[in-house]
């Protein structure tokens, strides 16, 4: 094998392929043990090895054996890639560069979030009342001032804007907003009927064929625009604090933060205080 890794990266992509119907081959007709096909080398790329075990695991269920053999080639022909990138990576790495402390600080960071993860699997309250939310809001009220103005509106574009489909509106504003969903479904038509939803100015404009002219046209009330039905139900402005709803799954998350942070700076001093009496933590540095 070694005397091919001499030859030119083509040649290299060819013997890989040829090993790799080899291999593919014996270990799907069973011609020789599973375990020695499973070992079966692949490519060699200075001494580095990939062994069709390795491969195996992430072959996706095929029909045909064409398909599973096209696969693993590339497969094979992207690691030789890598592996060569890689090399060349190291050949040419800086002096400055320690790269087993960046791999221990790896390591050391997914440890770490892999702990965290655990601990507020076990150990995290996840659970958030209306108290809760009323609590956090009320003392973070400056944190959720709004950046543009915000509505709950419904609004109906018919195919054409006549007496009919004002008779409609008007009745689908006294009753019920089935009868305009109901058109909608069929019509060369569009709506927005979800009046317990909060839409930023921008939102709302992106629903509208022709946006009113005048710059104080958003308000409560009725909407007299061209070509479509709108009526605007509750109205936050640009600057104010943001009703609670609005921005009620931002408060889930900013509680949850807080939550999980309290709770990682408690099992920190709860685990120092523990091995510092144990005499396994030394700090030498004293005030």
């Amino acid at each position: 094998m070694r005397k091919y890794l001499t030859r030119s990266y083509s040649d290299l992509i060819g013997v890989a392929y040829v090993i790799l119907i080899a291999s593919l081959l014996s270990s799907c007709q069973y011609l020789q043990p599973r375990s020695q096909a499973t070992e079966t080398v692949l490519c060699e790329v200075y001494g580095k090895k990939l062994l069709y075990r390795e491969v195996q695991s992430v072959i996706p269920s095929f029909d045909s054996k064409t398909d599973s053999i096209l696969f693993v080639k590339n497969y094979v022909n992207r690691w030789i890639k890598d592996a060569l990138l890689i090399r060349q990576a190291e050949l040419n790495v800086s002096e400055n560069l320690d790269v087993q402390k960046l791999v221990d600080d790896y390591r050391s960071s997914l440890l770490l979030v892999n702990y965290e993860q655990e601990l507020y699997t076990d150990l995290l309250d996840s659970v958030i009342t209306v108290a809760d939310l009323e609590e956090h809001y009320a003392t973070h009220k400056d944190d959720y001032l709004l950046q543009e103005d915000i509505v709950k509106c419904a609004l109906y574009k018919p195919a054409v804007k006549n007496s009919e489909s004002k008779k409609l509106w008007r009745q689908a504003l006294s009753t019920n907003w089935e009868v305009i969903a109901e058109v909608c479904a069929v019509d060369e038509a569009y709506c927005f009927l979800d009046t317990t939803q909060w839409l930023t100015r921008t939102d709302l404009e992106t629903l509208l064929p022709v946006v009113p002219a005048a710059s104080n046209w958003l308000r409560v009330g009725d909407i007299n625009a061209s070509q479509i039905h709108l009526r605007i139900f509750d109205l936050a402005s640009s600057g104010e604090e943001a009703p609670m709803e609005a921005v009620n799954q931002e408060l889930r998350r900013s509680i949850l933060f807080e939550r999980r942070s309290e709770l990682l700076q408690i099992k920190r001093n709860e685990l120092y205080d523990i091995e510092l009496d144990k005499s396994n933590v030394k700090n030498y540095v004293q005030e």
